[in-house]
Parts: C-alpha cells; structure tokens; sequence
C-alpha cells in the first residue's frame, strides 16, 4: 500500500465528475498537489504567487496562443477575447482604448440595464425549471453587456454574438 495519493485527474476531464463532486476540496488539491496543471497544450497555474509570477512574464507565459477548445467539441473553439489575447504592448493599447468604459463611474451608470438584462434572462429560465448555466447564462450575458457598452439597444445581444 503506498502513502501517495493517487494523481489528480485532468483539470479538464470530460467526465468532470469529480470535480462535481466537490469542487473545493478538489482546488484545495490542485493548488497543493500540482503547481502546473496539463491541459493539452495549456497549463493551469493554480496558486496566487505563481499567478501574480505568470501574469509579471509574459514572454514565457504568453496570450499569443490558440484558443481553448471547448470541452467535448471536437475542432470548436472559444473565440479569442480581444484585449485577452494580446501581450504588451498591444495589451496596452486597447487597455488604454477600453479604460474610460471600466471606471466605477462608467459601470455604475450601466448597472441598471445590466440588473435588467440578467433578470430577462433568469425570468425566461423560471418557466422552464432549470438551465444549462452557460448557455442560456454565461454566453449570452457578457453579449449584454458589450451592447450595453456599445449603447445598443438589448435586443440587437443576438446579432453580436453572431
């Protein structure tokens, strides 16, 4: 009988059923246990230091990489989230651009069309008796957000994420 715990399953494992299980013990492990964890191709950097560390490199720990696949979705990928996927001083430069539209002045005026926008979206998933959190949530919600930003009206959150 070892005294070694077996190896933590893959961050991204299709199953994920013990990451369900419970979640919290399970990044308690992966932040003691696996500094770097593999995820074909991609690492996850799972403590605060070495966080802080990797977002202070960016020449070893670039943005410029293909996106993340989508779980379970063969060839799809995430889309590449601009400013996310630049390094300085690209990074830099749209930073600068989206600035003034992040300032608690700026977010505090977008609240109420944003409270607005989740309680559609969570009033259209009471008649239902359940969701599927990202796409009828995650998805379409920072599509509201971006026509908030853009001053568009909510209607026009479907055409942008087209």
């Amino acid at each position: 009988m070892s005294d070694v715990p077996p190896p933590l399953p893959p961050f991204a494992d299709a199953d994920r059923t013990v990451i369900a299980a419970d979640p919290k013990d399970y990044w308690r492990a992966l932040q003691s246990e696996a500094v770097f964890v593999g995820m074909g191709g991609y690492y996850l950097v799972t403590r605060r230091e070495d966080v802080l560390a990797a977002l202070g490199d960016y020449a070893t720990f670039t943005s410029r990489r293909q996106p993340l696949p989508l779980p379970g979705a063969g060839m799809k990928t995430l889309p590449t989230p601009v400013p996310l996927a630049y390094d300085p001083p690209e990074h830099s430069r749209f930073r600068r651009i989206l600035q003034p539209y992040f300032t608690p002045r700026a977010v505090d005026a977008l609240l109420p069309a944003l409270r607005e926008q989740a309680s559609v979206l969570i009033d259209a998933l009471v008649p239902r008796g359940g969701c599927d959190a990202i796409a009828d949530v995650a998805v379409p919600f920072p599509f509201g957000v971006l026509t908030a930003l853009c001053g568009l009206p909510p209607g026009d959150r479907d055409k942008l994420a087209a």
